[in-house]
């Protein structure tokens, strides 16, 4: 007679199966995550896609609305080049013509102005400078108690949107400035060209001036010394004659005595070291020397040099620096105002945005998905 099974034995055997069950669907989801189902993907997007639209839209119109809020950007800029050397020097023959200091290349000289005006350009002295003039503190620095901390600061910001390129290949230089208002901006560059050529014509002609100065005073004093001297040798002049008077009255010459007969008579003496005293002029025509050496108003026209002097100091004083040095630059473009802002590009920044939404809705969808499908599977291995 077979045995009948116990409980113990059924309840083993029910855990048994229980087991492989749970093996067999553990098996099943394992399959399922190594798989990766391309078309499921593209179902659920495309069941969500409502849901991406929208989010898609969201973000592209939020950064629209935002962009649309930032103020745009100008760039106005002007071209520099060096002065015209014909142009700018019509007296500089006159300045070559005379011992002066510039005496060298001319148009080195004004290729040197041309380089101090590129440094001036950057001199934070000067723009301050120009800020005061012009009272634009205040457009670059709000209002301050400290005056002295405001220029500074204004002149910091002012020079922050000025960008200077140099080309030494072709001698240009490129000023441009980064603006909101490019009316407003290219009128204050425009000024501050014209301000620092102001500047550093003043600087070089103040220069010029001081050397040009110096050699009228050194030419005065050399005429000074002339005369002077001139006038002491008169003076000894007068001297001689009067020694020569009292020499003369002692031996009786009143008129020329002929001194032919007594350089012949004289073989002691060599003839190439003698010399006819004064006293045989006679006394008469000594007299007349002396008044008239006493009476003489001028000694300029005896004096050796000295018209060619008072030529080169006339020249020196008719030399004007503003007629010499007239042009710092030669201004190839004008600042004007642009229409076409550099930014923001609200079409790259639309574009963008738009990739954006569209990648962070699929990414949500695909997120919300891999949990809907995870959740389900854990809810069937609890069941």
């Amino acid at each position: 007679m077979p045995k009948s099974p116990n409980s113990k034995d059924l309840s083993s055997a029910e855990n048994q199966a229980n087991l492989t069950k749970n093996k067999s669907i553990n098996a099943n989801t394992f399959n399922d995550d190594e798989s990766f189902d391309f078309f499921e993907l593209l179902f659920t997007l495309w069941r969500k896609k409502l849901f991406i639209i929208t989010v898609t839209l969201a973000v592209s119109l939020s950064s629209y609305f935002y962009v649309k809020q930032i103020p745009n950007n100008y760039i106005v800029e002007a071209v520099l080049f060096p002065p015209k050397f014909n142009d700018v020097i019509p007296q500089f023959n006159d300045i070559l013509s005379v011992n002066f200091e510039t005496n060298q290349n001319p148009k080195k000289i004004f290729y040197d102005i041309y380089k101090l005006y590129r440094r001036n350009l950057s001199s934070h002295k000067l723009q301050k400078k120009f800020l005061l003039e012009t009272n634009l503190v205040e457009k670059f620095v709000p209002k301050s108690k400290n005056d002295e901390r405001a220029k500074i600061d204004a002149s910091i910001a002012f020079s922050s949107t000025m960008m200077i390129d140099y080309s030494d290949y072709e001698e240009k230089i490129s000023i441009r400035m980064q603006t909101l208002d490019p009316y407003f901006t290219a009128e204050v560059l425009n000024k501050f060209i014209l301000f620092i050529e102001k500047e550093t014509i003043d600087s070089q002609r103040e220069k010029a001036q001081k050397i040009l100065d110096n050699q009228i005073v050194e030419v005065e004093i050399n005429i000074s010394s002339k005369r002077m001297v001139a006038k002491r040798r008169r003076d000894d002049q007068i001297n001689r004659f009067e020694e020569a008077i009292i020499i003369a009255k002692s031996l009786g010459f009143e008129r020329r005595v002929d001194a032919t007969n007594i350089i012949q008579n004289t073989s002691q003496i060599e003839i190439n070291t003698l010399s006819t005293p004064l006293y045989y002029i006679g006394t008469k025509a000594l007299s007349s020397e002396i008044s008239i050496l006493k009476k003489r108003k001028s000694d300029d026209p005896f004096i050796l040099g000295l018209r060619d002097l008072q030529e080169r100091l006339a020249l020196l004083k008719s030399i004007n620096f503003n007629t010499i040095i007239q042009n710092a630059i030669t201004i190839d473009q004008f600042a004007y105002p642009t229409l076409t802002p550099i930014s923001p590009n609200r079409k790259l920044y639309f574009t963008i945005s738009s990739f954006i939404g569209l990648f962070l809705a699929i990414f949500i969808v695909i997120i919300f998905s891999a949990y809907q499908k995870e959740s389900l599977k854990f809810k069937k291995i609890k069941e």
